[in-house]
């Protein structure tokens, strides 16, 4: 229904009465922002993840790609992999295909070295 702000209302009340949302929620949160071009509240959103997944990641790491940022994308990359999370097919899969995208075929061989 496009309530995006109804929606960051209903996360910070729960949060003001003691509540915790899971990773999930925030991914769906996250994916949803993002899937609205809404990057910048997406990032905060996930800046304020104490708990951030694989997926969490991934999803913010397309949607960097997608606006044509492959270094800030990588530098998502490079946080994840810094807490211990490791790529899986899909987080490849992202990652290519966005450097592909902007004519960084070369660059993008290197990935398989993560």
């Amino acid at each position: 229904m496009n309530r995006i702000g109804d929606a960051t209302k209903v996360l910070d009340r729960l949060r003001s009465k003691g509540f915790s949302p899971d990773t999930v929620t925030y991914d769906i949160m996250i994916g949803t922002l993002c899937s609205r071009w809404k990057l910048d509240l997406a990032m905060k959103v996930f800046r304020s993840v104490v708990n951030r997944s694989l997926l969490t990641y991934t999803i913010l790491i397309e949607a960097t790609m997608l606006e044509g940022g492959v270094d800030e994308a990588l530098k998502l990359l490079d946080e994840m992999l810094s807490r211990g999370l490791k790529p899986d097919m899909f987080t490849y899969n992202t990652v290519i295909r966005g450097m592909c995208k902007e004519g960084m075929v070369d660059r993008a061989f290197g990935i398989e070295r993560l």
